[in-house]
């Protein structure tokens, strides 16, 4: 497997270094020059009042997953210096290390951007809309829906790395480090739906398979087409791409997901069911009688796309700021 230099890593964050806050993130200047969804990102959340700390006010380097619902309240995210020392071995011993060889610290600053710009966008005032006879388990659909949208910008970020190195460097900020054949099943379902349509589509399925769904036959895969496209027909290789996408996102849901869900909602909530409990609803049937949550969902996979046809996520953010909606009951 080729391997990235630290040295390499080295000059490229010193390069672009004046061109992000976070100066002592690795290649993070450089990200923000080489990959587009990643500047965009990075762009939204600074309109949105994100902001980045050194500090760690949440525990979230011990406890990353229990800080969650104070980052998303306070918008804040918190990330650790994992440059200087890289610097300082590169310095000591020039060129003899590879990038990952001395274990750095990764930050997630990408991942957890993408969640809180998720949550912004299905914010509170927004979803206390939506009825649920279990208000528990609607923040649970919430909680899925955002960490989806963030996973599914992890997967799709890897379309606009032009190189190895940047695969490496991205790849150490996501849930997708060094798995270029990701972005090779993401081509065959492009070939079918545009980058909106491949995007929700695959929102989709990570929240499915967050939701402990380990397979879907025609009929719910028809459901779920149906939400975003309507009575469009497909062929029957299209299913094939399709579920080999969704078998995909099931393998990345169920290998990380049962546990920590389950420690997330019992954090949050006095009860103690089970993840299994917290997720034993139908979740399409809940965007089925809900059009406005579908068209927001619409407005997350639109401001995820890239492209001169595509409006700038801050658009789509004042857009779906100024509306007023209001949906029916599930």
């Amino acid at each position: 497997m080729q391997n990235v230099k630290l040295s390499e890593v080295v000059e490229r964050h010193k390069m672009f270094n004046n061109l992000t806050d976070l100066k002592l993130n690795v290649c993070d200047g450089y990200l923000y020059r080489a990959n587009r969804l990643f500047r965009d990102v990075r762009d939204c959340a600074k309109i949105m009042g994100v902001k980045y700390t050194q500090d760690d006010p949440f525990h979230y380097n011990k406890f990353w997953l229990l800080s969650l619902p104070e980052i998303v309240k306070q918008k804040l995210v918190p990330y650790s210096d994992n440059v200087t020392r890289l610097i300082e071995a590169e310095s000591l011993r020039p060129g003899r290390f590879e990038f990952m060889e001395l274990f750095p610290v990764t930050n997630f600053v990408y991942h957890e951007t993408n969640h809180l710009i998720a949550d912004i966008f299905l914010n509170e005032d927004f979803f206390r809309q939506v009825k649920f006879k279990d208000e528990g388990q609607k923040q649970v659909l919430k909680v899925h829906l955002c960490e989806s949208f963030a996973v599914a910008q992890d997967l799709f970020g890897t379309l606009y790395c032009n190189s190895f190195f940047d695969r490496d460097v991205f790849g150490f900020t996501t849930n997708f480090h060094r798995k270029s054949h990701q972005t090779a099943l993401l081509e065959p379902i492009l070939d079918v739906l545009d980058y909106q349509g491949a995007f929700v589509l695959t929102l989709l399925f990570f929240t499915a398979s967050s939701m402990l769904i380990k397979s879907i036959d025609r009929s719910a895969l028809n459901r779920m087409l149906s939400l975003f496209f309507g009575d469009r027909k497909f062929k029957q290789q299209d299913y094939r791409k399709f579920q080999n996408l969704f078998q995909f996102t099931t393998k990345m849901g169920l290998s990380g997901r049962i546990v920590l869900p389950n420690t997330l909602f019992r954090w949050m909530f006095a009860d103690d069911r089970s993840v299994f409990e917290w997720c034993n609803f139908d979740f399409i049937k809940v965007l089925e009688r809900n059009s406005e949550l579908v068209t927001r969902l619409e407005f997350l996979a639109e401001a995820s796309e890239l492209g001169p046809r595509a409006p700038s996520l801050m658009n789509h953010f004042d857009k779906i700021s100024n509306q007023q909606i209001v949906l029916k009951t599930a």
